[in-house]
């Protein structure tokens, strides 16, 4: 750090030392019997740096100083801690390499060590890489050095999971890369919900090494039974058998996928594969009614199918079967009513509004929606068109909705979807009414609704202000490769709209079935007597395993206008529980329960997977080393780092001010001079 004084700090140094030089003067022109001329002078000293720096400091100078920092880069140590690491590791070393490494880095980098995979035995890199991004953002140059044995089993493909980090990526390979025979089941994939005695699809991948001769038997079994089995030939060296399977029995059911060991297979623990599906009884029926068609009925109905719990039926006014729109008891027997473009002109549904008003309905906006006709149907939404002009809207999520929470999986595609053209004009809402997303115009956020809802005990309506949501679905597989995000926000609002209407004061919305790798999230509402929101009570609930009869007892904290509970982890088992609060005088309680299910992402005794670590470490311009037991690796990656020049420490300089006042030192070292010249003269008898 250089100080440098201004013009007017120098100004202001100078009137001080002449005030001190003022008081000297008048002080050695004192008698010189009080004293003798050595105290005299000794005293005079002290008096000039006391006068001076009272002087100094009642000018209030800035002091300007020119600072030079250093700006090390960073380097995310990330470990693997999953259980498929952890069983072909020797920890106690791993640790002191580990130690070693921070040492030789800590230097010339600033370290920071991630674990992954630890709490929920799974190996995630997307989550990762997610993690390592939000940390990166106001730094330009680091590194990331990744611990693993290469077998993820959670998240997106890493390659692109990594993509948005600008950081290198090193990586060192842990476990046996050592193929002996084996066959295993690496993947089971099916619907996690189905519909009582409706077939639903399995498909089973088989992957095997040095087993190209083989053969063995695939089997399924239910509650101990086989349900399905075949014979099966070991070739090729991976292989999907799909198939399909009945569901007899409504509740959570368990099937576990066998296959038969071979001769000379040293494992057969990953020759077993358990997983679980949801058997419900009655599905929720959607209809889809449009003005005429358009991409966005596509993709709602693609997003909506890729959910077994709906059955969706698409019809367009002026087909055949559009009949369906003016059969009163028929259009009762849907849970939501989907409505694209309508009312509209040519068909503005008088006829079939009546039977219309206590049913679930949902609106998108378009340029064929006779937006008078719209605002007449009591929404709770009104919008004042001003002329025919549309304008492209960005969403934006809003911070404080609270009919239904959002995962990460579902948020992070929002911030990449394209504009939608909503219509330009007033909007007008309800107090009962919510928007889960906002228009960004012109890049402004507004209050413009985009998403909007609103649930009263008489029904659910949901108004989408905007078309070409189809974009969104596109962007979405763009990004991530894969529409899950999408697909679930929709189907999030189908739900919500769709489900029955509770007169309930205290309802919990409790999903039935939970992984162990999952947190248990619970969400809950309270209404009044009059059906309003209480957004101020306490509502406790109490989780109980069945098994062990220990009791977790939690607090719901207050989200928007409803409540939200994240419980954490709990043990593979069945659980109840009872929700209770009090309102008033009147106390309200409500019960439930649920399963939690051991999901077996880990297999035990897997090969390290050193080509996925080289491959990932070429193509984000890093390095892999493969054989961890050598006990230099720490020092090859040092070394490798170090001589990188885009990982050197960046010099940065910038102008800094600080106040004399501020200093500490000056004031107790002004006290110091005052006490000693009044101690002295006390001493000497000059007071």
């Amino acid at each position: 750090m250089d100080l440098q004084f201004s013009t007017s700090a120098w100004l202001l140094l100078i009137a001080a030392l002449i005030a001190g030089v003022y008081v000297v003067l008048l002080y050695i022109k004192k008698p010189q019997e009080e004293f003798s001329k050595k105290w005299q002078w000794i005293l005079a000293s002290i008096r000039f740096l006391s006068v001076f720096l009272i002087c100094t400091l009642l000018f209030s100078p800035w002091i300007k100083t020119h600072v030079k920092q250093i700006e090390k880069p960073f380097c995310f140590l990330s470990v693997d801690s999953s259980s498929s690491m952890n069983s072909s590791v020797d920890k106690s070393k791993l640790k002191k390499q580990l130690a070693q490494l921070e040492r030789n880095l800590e230097e010339d980098f600033e370290v920071r060590t991630l674990e992954f995979g630890k709490q929920t035995s799974s190996t995630d890199y997307s989550e990762l890489f997610e993690n390592i991004y939000n940390q990166t953002l106001d730094k330009n140059t680091g590194v990331v050095v990744l611990l693993s044995d290469g077998n993820y089993n959670k998240g997106s493909d890493p390659f692109y999971a990594y993509k948005k980090i600008a950081y290198p990526l090193y990586t060192v390979t842990f476990g046996d890369t050592t193929l002996y025979r084996d066959i295993a089941i690496s993947r089971v994939v099916s619907n996690r919900y189905t519909y009582l005695n409706n077939r639903f699809p399995v498909e089973i991948n088989i992957q095997s090494f040095d087993a190209e001769k083989a053969k063995s038997k695939l089997s399924i079994l239910h509650e101990n039974k086989i349900v399905w089995s075949k014979e099966i030939s070991l070739y090729p060296s991976s292989f999907i058998i799909p198939l399909e399977l009945e569901a007899q029995q409504s509740g959570i059911q368990k099937y576990t996928v066998q296959l038969q060991g071979i001769a000379n297979e040293k494992n057969l623990q990953n020759n077993q594969y358990s997983f679980y599906i949801e058997v419900l009884e009655n599905k929720q029926k959607i209809l889809i009614a449009a003005q005429a068609p358009h991409p966005d009925l596509s993709a709602l109905k693609r997003s909506l199918e890729t959910h077994s719990s709906f059955q969706v039926e698409l019809v367009s006014t002026g087909s055949a079967s559009a009949s369906i729109l003016s059969n009163s008891k028929k259009i009762k027997e849907y849970d939501l009513i989907i409505l694209h473009g309508l009312p509209s002109n040519n068909y503005p549904l008088e006829g079939l509004r009546p039977f219309l008003k206590d049913l679930s309905l949902c609106f998108f906006i378009s340029p064929s929606t006779n937006l008078n006709l719209f605002n007449s149907w009591n929404t709770g939404l009104k919008i004042h068109a001003q002329g025919n002009t549309w304008n492209e809207a960005t969403p934006i999520l809003s911070p404080n909705f609270a009919f239904f929470t959002l995962s990460k999986e579902e948020i992070d595609p929002i911030a990449e979807y394209p504009p939608l053209w909503t219509p330009f004009g007033k909007f007008e809402t309800s107090s009962f009414g919510e928007s889960l997303l906002t228009q960004k115009i012109l890049n402004i956020n507004t209050k413009l609704p985009l998403l909007w809802f609103q649930r009263t005990n008489q029904r659910n309506i949901g108004v989408f202000c905007g078309c070409g949501i189809w974009k969104w679905r596109l962007s979405n597989y763009q990004t991530f490769q894969n529409t899950e995000g999408f697909d679930n926000l929709i189907s999030k609002c189908v739900q919500t709209l769709a489900a029955p209407k509770s007169h309930s004061p205290l309802i919990i919305h409790c999903p039935k079935l939970f992984y162990t790798t999952d947190p248990i999230l619970i969400e809950a509402e309270l209404y009044n007597q009059a059906y309003q929101n209480v957004c101020n009570a306490e509502i406790h609930i109490d989780v109980i395993s069945t098994h062990t009869h220990k009791k977790y007892p939690f607090v719901f904290s207050p989200y928007g206008k409803n409540y939200s509970l994240n419980a954490g982890y709990l043990e593979e088992g069945e659980y109840t529980y009872k929700a209770y609060t009090t309102i008033g005088k009147e106390k309200l309680e409500t019960t439930g329960k649920f399963s939690i299910l051991a999901l077996s992402l880990e297999n035990e005794k897997l090969p390290a997977n050193y080509e996925l670590l080289n491959n990932l470490a070429k193509r984000y311009n890093g390095l892999s080393f493969m054989d961890y037991t050598q006990n230099n690796w720490p020092n090859l990656i040092t070394k490798s780092l170090k001589s990188r020049p885009d990982l050197k420490p960046q010099i940065h300089y910038y102008q800094d001010y600080f106040s004399l006042l501020n200093s500490g030192w000056i004031l107790t070292f002004l006290l110091i001079l005052l006490s000693l010249e009044y101690i002295t003269r006390k001493v000497l008898g000059s007071l």
